[in-house]
């Protein structure tokens, strides 16, 4: 025992601690000299707090993004959530309640439909109210619908009730502006804005229903049959007649699904681009529909060989996006459509020669087989089965 002995710590429970001065360790070791390697540890100065944490709240966990970028997100990017960024997953019970909600829908047609044609077979003017029961039963689809989006959110019963209420809203107008005494049997310019306007509130607003890919769907195949009918409602006239087939109103059609189809294609390929993957999913479809449609009416002006020429163009554009963007159905119609046009330019050039087509087929597939070889090389293009095969961000 030393001659020396620090005072012994303070045993008054009331007395809170202060902190004290810093903690100075006393003499070195007396059990042998000094260390040498240094002066002793003299504690430091106490830690005072310094300034709070600038990147956020305490708990950061580290790899979060700073305030400002979580702040960018907070407007319709971050309400639409990541069903902007993300493609809906395959999943088999959502699609078995997708089947389920449309085939309710079928069965509401098919009894209000019936149930107004039995109306008409008894009215002498041919006018009837009787178009209420099916507007009924299908604005309760629709609404029961809405609830089960937002109440559930996710899964099996939330798609059927998105199913419901897209397809419920047009079905609902169309039996209320019913009308047989009308020259157009139905009000489709209200059916048409009414529509739009709720599925597109329906997209950006309402919670559950918010981002659901359906809702473009829906809004952009509308949009097309819309400017199609408008644009076409005399088409039936121009078709008939002592002269035949006039191609003026096939020209229209060619001209109004081409510029859709293929606008459609460039917006989602864009979308695509910036990570807003969700939305590009619902426009494919109707860009296939309506640049088949535009293909198909644009083929007796064009004959065979024009056909199977846009046909062949438009399907390595499609193929090569959907590859890009890891869009399997997309990439595998646009091969199709490349051997239907290269099916076409055979036929037209060898309609009656079933050797000459045969052989004219194995080599041109054989030509294409050394092109896409040759292409995946230059391209450095992953195979199939590579992790890296989809682009970084695309699902």
């Amino acid at each position: 025992m030393t001659g020396y002995d620090p005072p012994p710590p303070s045993q008054d429970p009331g007395s809170p601690y202060e902190g004290g001065p810093p903690y100075q360790a006393g003499p070195p070791y007396q059990g042998g000299p000094p260390y040498q390697g240094g002066p002793p540890y003299q504690g430091g100065p106490p830690y005072q707090g310094g300034p709070p944490y600038q990147g956020g709240s305490p708990h950061q966990g580290g790899g979060y993004p700073p305030p400002e970028q979580r702040r960018s997100a907070t407007g319709l990017v971050g309400r639409l959530g990541n069903r902007l960024t993300r493609r809906p997953e395959p999943r088999f019970t959502v699609a078995l309640a997708a089947v389920g909600s449309a085939l309710a829908l079928l069965g509401v047609t098919v009894w209000g439909g019936t149930y107004v044609g039995q109306g008409l077979a008894q009215s002498s003017d041919g006018s009837t109210n009787r178009n209420l029961l099916g507007a009924g039963l299908a604005a309760a689809v629709t609404v029961v619908g809405y609830l089960l989006v937002i109440v559930v959110r996710h899964g099996a019963l939330a798609t059927a009730g998105v199913v419901a209420a897209g397809i419920g809203v047009p079905l609902t107008a169309l039996f209320l502006t019913f009308d047989l005494t009308s020259s157009k049997a139905a009000n489709w310019d209200a059916i048409f804005w009414v529509s739009v306007v709720i599925w597109a509130v329906s997209y950006l607003v309402v919670p559950g229903a918010r981002g659901h890919t359906f809702f473009v769907f829906l809004v952009a195949n509308s949009v097309f049959d819309y400017v199609l009918i408008k644009n076409t409602d005399n088409l039936t006239a121009n078709l008939g007649g002592s002269g035949g087939l006039h191609v003026g109103g096939l020209g229209t059609i060619a001209a109004i699904g081409l510029l859709f189809g293929l606008g459609y294609y460039l917006i989602a390929f864009l979308l695509d681009r910036a990570g807003r993957h969700g939305p590009a999913t619902g426009l494919v479809y109707p860009a296939f529909n309506a640049t088949t449609g535009g293909i198909v009416a644009w083929s007796p002006d064009v004959h065979l060989i024009g056909a199977g020429a846009i046909t062949i163009v438009v399907g390595i554009l499609v193929c090569w996006y959907g590859g890009r963007y890891g869009r399997r159905i997309t990439c595998f119609v646009g091969a199709a459509g490349i051997a239907l046009g290269i099916g076409l330019l055979v036929y037209d050039a060898a309609p009656s020669g079933g050797v000459t087509a045969g052989v004219t087929f194995l080599l041109v597939g054989a030509a294409v087989v050394v092109v896409a070889a040759l292409l995946a090389r230059a391209l450095r293009e992953p195979h199939d089965m590579d992790a890296e095969a989809v682009v970084v961000g695309s699902r």
